[in-house]
């Protein structure tokens, strides 16, 4: 699926990007370029990073540097293994590459402004 097959153009406002369940790639950066809010898939520590490609998924710390290299303005890190009790493994490895990283959590409400 290309995202000029799923989405309309762009609207002044926000820009909000989910990604779930993939891998990254330069065509992913693309497409969050400049997003305010990149909620995306970071299902693995960055020792589990064969797991990730072989299922298709991401590690948190190449959620961060997709964050990093589309200059988003905040990443959200989703989609955590069960395998991880403490996630704070994972946050320690995005927030060292892409530091507006947090960690969703059940409820989190996030206020995203619109752009001037």
């Amino acid at each position: 699926v290309r995202p000029e097959e799923v989405v309309g153009p762009p609207i002044r406002g926000r820009k909000i990007v989910y990604v779930g369940d993939t891998a990254p790639s330069e065509g992913i950066i693309e497409f969050c370029r400049g997003a305010d809010l990149l909620i995306y898939d970071s299902t693995f520590a960055e020792e589990l990073s064969s797991k990730a490609t072989e299922n298709s998924h991401s590690t948190a710390a190449q959620a961060a540097e997709v964050a990093k290299r589309a200059g988003v303005k905040k990443l959200v890190l989703f989609h955590i293994s069960p395998r991880y009790e403490d996630a704070s493994l994972l946050m320690q490895q995005a927030s060292r590459i892409f530091p507006e990283t947090i960690l969703a959590e059940d409820l989190l409400r996030l206020e995203v402004p619109p752009r001037a």
